[in-house]
């Protein structure tokens, strides 16, 4: 596992010194719903969501789609942000073709264990919320090439991704983390920005081919 320290080069794995964690963004604004313009709403897509591959999905559109998700089963890449919505719903898990899902800025308290049976996933982001642990089926997702945990509630990232050999970027950003993640593939880059560790992160990451 490499560490970028501040200079940009890489360095052996090691827990230097803690600081204190900065103050984070919010998690979640209830107010925060899209303009009428901009909705991806089902009805607001029309027919058009049958064949759509990206939904970016915020404030109140995101309850439209309750129930909904199988008519958008050409899904390759799915955002859902700024909801105040507690769970989402495990039929997303049934989006065969999704390789992209990225959930910011929500009131969620417990990672969806669905998440970890969508193994053709190849980038994850759980950021933004209140979570504050992560299953152990989360080394499920086999073909991951970037992980994102930033600004939740982790104190720790015990999960055996050592499986997940195509991981080339775990970001786990502005956690009050008590320990560094070590069961990683061996060139796997940590993002540590705006933990009690003094490391520099910033993984830069360039668009991946979703094969």
């Amino acid at each position: 596992m490499r560490v970028k320290a501040s200079g940009g080069r890489s360095t052996e794995k090691t827990m230097i010194e803690k600081l204190p964690v900065p103050a984070r963004f919010p998690r979640w604004m209830p107010d925060q719903n899209p303009r009428p313009e901009d909705s991806q709403s089902p009805e607001a897509l029309g027919p058009k969501r049958f064949v759509t591959r990206e939904l970016d999905l915020q404030g109140t559109d995101v309850p439209t789609w309750f129930g909904r998700f199988d008519e958008v089963p050409r899904l390759r890449r799915l955002q859902v942000r700024w909801s105040s919505a507690e769970d989402l719903p495990d039929e997303i898990a049934q989006l065969r073709q999704l390789k992209t899902l990225i959930i910011l800025n929500m009131n969620l308290s417990k990672f969806p264990l669905w998440i970890c049976r969508m193994t053709q996933l190849r980038e994850l982001t759980v950021r933004g919320t209140n979570i504050s642990r992560v299953p152990d089926e989360l080394a499920n997702l086999i073909h991951l090439r970037k992980l994102e945990l930033g600004n939740n509630l982790l104190r720790r990232c015990a999960v055996d991704l050592r499986g997940c050999t195509d991981l080339q970027c775990l970001l786990i950003a502005d956690n009050d983390l008590e320990e560094l993640p070590s069961k990683l593939p061996p060139e796997t880059t940590l993002g540590l920005a705006g933990t009690p560790f003094r490391t520099y992160t910033g993984c830069q990451v360039k668009e991946l081919p979703l094969d």
